[in-house]
C-alpha cells in the first residue's frame, strides 16, 4: 500500500464532531461548548478550561456568573476580565480602587453618562466617583479621594488632611471630635478662642474664651476675665484689675487683692481714698498714702491726707506740722504758706508806733491829775491859817447870840478870789506830722523778691492778701 493509499484513509476515518451544524467548529476539548478552532464561530477563549463567561471572553471561568471571566495569567481586568469574580452585581472598576462601576442609586440624576457602570437595582456597593481612585466609605460616598483616609471623601471632609478630623458643624474650624486633634469644645457655637478652650466665643479676640455660666466655665476654670478688654484676660486677685502689666488697667499687686485707683492700680487701700498703702516696693516718697488709716485728698506736700479747705495742701497734725510743709492755714482755700517775716515786723512797727502815741497821751494825763492834786493841798492849808473862821463852840451859851448883822466884818475868804494853785496844764498829745507809711503790700512783695521768689509767683502770694496789688 502506497502512503497515499494511506492518507486516504485516514482522512475518511470516521470520528465525533462536537458542533455538526456548524462547519466552523467541531472539537470541544473541555466540553463547554465553545470549539477550540479559534477561526471558528464563538471560539473557546479558554479551550482547555470549562467555563461559562460570555462578555468579555468565551469559554473562560466565571466564578460569580456575571458573564465576565475571571482574570488570569493572560487576561486580567485591564483587559477586561471580571474585577469582581464573586460579585455578580458588579465586574468593572475604571479606577481600579476595588469599588464597582454599576450602581442602583437612581437619584444620581446628574451623574455624567459618559462614566463606566450601569443602573442595577441589585448592585450593594457602588463607587460615587468611578473615574477617580479612592478609598472612601462614609456618608454614602464610596471609592472617591480621601487623602487622609479617614474613610470621607476629600469634597466632604473639612479637614482633608486630618485622619482625626472630618466634621466642623459650626465652621470656625475645630473639627467637632472630642478625640480627635484641635477638638472644638464648643461644637456647635462657631468661635475663635484658642488658649483656655478652643472654638468657643472670644469677643475680644484675645485668645480666652468668654465665660459661659451654663457650662460652668468661668475666669476660675480659665476661661477670660475681661471678655471685651483684648490686653487682659486673667485677674488672680479678683479686683478687677488685669494680671497682664502691659495691658490696660494692669494690677500694681497682681497677687493682693486691693482698691488703691490712684497712685497704683489694685492695691491695699485701707482709708479708701484712692491711695494704696507703702510697701515693701513703694513707699511715701513713691507716692504711697502718706496718712494710710485718714481718708484725704492732699497732694502738695504729702498724698493722701486730709485737706480740709481743699487748696491740696494737707492739714497740720501732731506728727508734721507746718514746719514740714502743712497748711498754715488750714482753713483758708486761699493761703497755704506761713506769711514771710518782713510782713510781721512791718505789723509789729505799726502796732509799736500807735502804741508809743497812746502812751504818751496817758503819761501827760496823769502829769495834770498830779498836779491838780497839789493845788487841792495847798488851799486845805489856806483853810487853817489864823483869821480863819472862829470857834463857835467856845463861846458862852447864855450870852445872847450876837446880832451878826452888826458884827465887824470878818474877812471870810473869798472862795471865788482863793488862788488857783498853780496846776501844770495838761497840754494837748502832741500829734505828729503825717509821716508817709510803707505800703504792706509792696513790703510784703519786695520780701518775697527778696527770697527768691519769681516776679510771677511773688505778685500771685501778694494777691493772696492784698488783693489790689497789681506788681
Amino acid at each position: 500500500m502506497s502512503k497515499y493509499n494511506i492518507n486516504i484513509n485516514v482522512m475518511h476515518q470516521p470520528f465525533d464532531d462536537d458542533f455538526p451544524m456548524d462547519a466552523t467548529q467541531w472539537d470541544d476539548t473541555d466540553g463547554d461548548g465553545y470549539g477550540d478552532n479559534p477561526e471558528g464561530t464563538t471560539p473557546d477563549d479558554c479551550p482547555t478550561v470549562v467555563g461559562t463567561s460570555t462578555l468579555d471572553r468565551l469559554g473562560c471561568l466565571d466564578s460569580d456568573g456575571d458573564g465576565y471571566s475571571n482574570p488570569d495569567g493572560v487576561w486580567n481586568a485591564e483587559s477586561g476580565a471580571d474585577a469582581f469574580i464573586d460579585d455578580p452585581t458588579q465586574w468593572s472598576d475604571f479606577d481600579g480602587d476595588g469599588f464597582g462601576d454599576n450602581y442602583a442609586n437612581d437619584t444620581w440624576t446628574n451623574r455624567n453618562p459618559s462614566w463606566p457602570g450601569e443602573l442595577r437595582e441589585d448592585v450593594t456597593v457602588q463607587d460615587a466617583c468611578p473615574t477617580q481612585e479612592g478609598t472612601s466609605w462614609q456618608n454614602g460616598l464610596i471609592g472617591c479621594p480621601d487623602q487622609d483616609g479617614d474613610g470621607w471623601y476629600n469634597l466632604q471632609d473639612a479637614f482633608p488632611t486630618d485622619p482625626t478630623q472630618w466634621a466642623d458643624v459650626d465652621g470656625d474650624g475645630f473639627g467637632d471630635n472630642s478625640s480627635g486633634n484641635d477638638a472644638d469644645e464648643c461644637p456647635t457655637v462657631a468661635g475663635t478662642s484658642t488658649v483656655d478652650r478652643l472654638g468657643c466665643v472670644d469677643s475680644d479676640g484675645d485668645g480666652y474664651s468668654d465665660p459661659d455660666p451654663n457650662t460652668n466655665w468661668l475666669p476660675a476654670q480659665g476661661a477670660d476675665a475681661f471678655p471685651n478688654e483684648p490686653t487682659q484676660w486673667a485677674d488672680q486677685d479678683i479686683d478687677s484689675y488685669g494680671d497682664n502689666p502691659a495691658g490696660e488697667r494692669a494690677d500694681d499687686c497682681p497677687t493682693v487683692r486691693g482698691s488703691s485707683t490712684t497712685d497704683r492700680l489694685g492695691c491695699v487701700d485701707n482709708d479708701g481714698d484712692g491711695y494704696s498703702d507703702a510697701s515693701g516696693g513703694w513707699t511715701v516718697l513713691q507716692g504711697a498714702d502718706a496718712c494710710p488709716l485718714i481718708y484725704g485728698f492732699s497732694t502738695a506736700d504729702r498724698i493722701g491726707c486730709l485737706d480740709t479747705d481743699e487748696d491740696n495742701y494737707s492739714d497740720p497734725t501732731v506728727d508734721y506740722g507746718v514746719e514740714d510743709g502743712a497748711d498754715a492755714y488750714p482753713n483758708d482755700p486761699t493761703r497755704w504758706i506761713l506769711e514771710p517775716e518782713e510782713e510781721t515786723s512791718l505789723l509789729a512797727g505799726s502796732n509799736a508806733l500807735i502804741g508809743g502815741g497812746v502812751g504818751l497821751v496817758v503819761a501827760l494825763v496823769l502829769v495834770g491829775l498830779i498836779m491838780r492834786r497839789r493845788g487841792r493841798k495847798e488851799e486845805d492849808k489856806t483853810w487853817a491859817a489864823p483869821g480863819g473862821m472862829p470857834d463857835f463852840s467856845a463861846q458862852p451859851s447864855a450870852v445872847a447870840m450876837p446880832d451878826f448883822s452888826a458884827q465887824p466884818a470878818v474877812a471870810q475868804p473869798m472862795y471865788a478870789q482863793q488862788p488857783t494853785p498853780a496846776v501844770a496844764a495838761v497840754q494837748p498829745a502832741v500829734v505828729p506830722p503825717p509821716v508817709a507809711q510803707p505800703d504792706p503790700a509792696r513790703e510784703y512783695y519786695n520780701g518775697l523778691l527778696a527770697q527768691g521768689y519769681p516776679h510771677d509767683d511773688a505778685v500771685r502770694y501778694t494777691q493772696q492778701y492784698f488783693q489790689q496789688f497789681r506788681g
